[in-house]
């Protein structure tokens, strides 16, 4: 009769106690930090006395029991054998091996292999080593950070900090000041034997440890923004350029020769900066679509800045009330009204509108298309219209779905030329 649970050799318990006790990274956090309650106690299957007399009567039985009192008789650790007195009569022995019993984290480490004892030692040393250089007293805290600081240890033992990185981050905490990267941007921090993508390659690490060590007060960041944003507002550097806007200048004589004055004609700018510092010229132009900066006639003393879309971040600005002419253009449809709309809201007054009115949609009905976008101008956004383009607005929506959106690129490139050098150039009313 076979037991109802196979008796448990050395080697299986040895292979148990390596799961549970090793690679289950919180058990072995928690032995590392001292907080794992001992004895742990990993018992052996025996069987109960009535099946162990039954099974008096069958060899494999007998052949199996033998073996197992065999193996734990030669497995090395016999102080860790918790045995308990059985009168089953099989060997003339009383005394049978019941469980396992580990007192301390010394014993359990005599369980794992060299590779494992050797990732223990690595956690101990890195962890004593980034107390010292943080000036942290109970090291014992960075055990949260394991499977960063050294590996996980799940599917066999995978390392994620390689000594040379573990030795950078070393010498890149000490350097590391609130706001010592004002006007740079991250990659840019004046950092000694760190190379300049460290930071970026390891800000979760570097984050959590700022956070451990009190450096960074987590209750006062702002929340929903990355911790590479974290970071960099500790820090205060300036954040990676995005949002990139282009910008042409109209008038041949503001841009003179490139290699005196350092201007081009076209270029791109991140949209952060351009919130910063005015383009050169008395007159600004938005263009909402990137490809209709190109139809734009020379202006004088005339920029556009063109293809930025949605983002009209940067016309909350100083400056821009300061220009003498400001106008918007963008698509005639839901989407190019809603971004004037917040145009205007973030620039703070009425930039009027040009081409985005009943007139252009009549002369341009046979370039019309549909407007797949889903897209309303909301009640607030329809406030910030002006009457001209409130009545823009309805005919598009009553016009057939097919037909009611008109991109700036299908007006005709002389109405375009004819009205946006008309706005410029006229004088100013008083």
């Amino acid at each position: 009769m076979p037991l109802k649970k196979e008796l448990l050799h050395p080697s299986d318990i040895i292979t148990a106690v390596r799961e549970k006790e090793f690679a289950d990274l919180r058990h072995l956090r928690e032995h590392l930090r001292g907080e794992r309650k001992y004895p742990l106690v990993f018992k052996l299957n025996l069987p109960k006395s009535s099946d162990v007399h039954e099974g008096l009567r069958n060899k494999s039985f007998i052949t199996g029991y033998t073996d197992f009192q065999l193996a734990w008789k030669k497995f090395p650790h016999q102080e860790m054998i918790r045995s308990c007195s059985r009168n089953w009569r099989l060997d003339g022995c009383d005394t049978v091996p019941e469980a396992l019993e580990i007192s301390c984290f010394g014993d359990l480490r005599k369980l794992l292999d060299a590779h494992q004892n050797r990732f223990i030692d690595l956690a101990v040393k890195r962890v004593e080593q980034l107390a010292w250089v943080a000036g942290v007293a109970e090291s014992a805290v960075f055990y949260a950070l394991l499977a960063q600081l050294v590996g996980t240890t799940g599917h066999g033992i995978e390392y994620s900090l390689s000594d040379r990185e573990f030795s950078d981050l070393l010498i890149l905490l000490p350097q590391l000041r609130a706001g010592m990267g004002r006007e740079l941007y991250l990659r840019s921090l004046p950092l000694i034997n760190i190379d300049t993508k460290y930071i970026e390659n390891h800000d979760k690490l570097i984050y959590d440890i700022l956070c451990i060590t009190g450096v960074l007060d987590v209750a006062a960041e702002v929340q929903g923004i990355t911790v590479r944003r974290k970071i960099e507002n500790f820090l205060g550097v300036e954040p990676h350029p995005d949002g990139f806007v282009s910008v042409v200048i109209l008038d041949p004589k503001l841009v003179g020769d490139p290699a005196v004055t350092g201007r081009y004609r076209i270029c791109m700018v991140p949209a952060a900066e351009l919130k910063k510092h005015a383009p050169v010229g008395s007159n600004l132009l938005v263009v909402e679509n990137k490809e209709s900066g190109y139809m734009l006639p020379e202006i004088p003393d005339t920029v556009a800045v063109f293809g930025g879309g949605k983002n009209v971040s940067w016309a909350d600005n100083d400056w821009i009330c300061t220009k003498r002419k400001v106008a918007y253009w963008g698509d005639l449809d839901q989407s190019g009204f809603k971004i004037l709309a917040q145009f205007r809201h973030k620039a703070g007054f009425q930039i009027p509108s040009l081409m985005m009115d009943p007139g252009t949609i009549e002369k341009h009905l046979e370039r019309m298309c549909m407007d797949d976008s889903g897209e309303t101008v909301e009640p607030a956004e329809m406030s910030l219209l002006t009457a001209d383009e409130k009545d823009a607005v309805r005919l598009l929506s009553s016009l057939d779905h097919s037909v009611n959106r008109l991109e700036q690129e299908k007006l005709n490139q002389d109405y375009v030329a004819e009205t946006v050098l008309k706005f410029f150039t006229e004088k100013l009313t008083p």
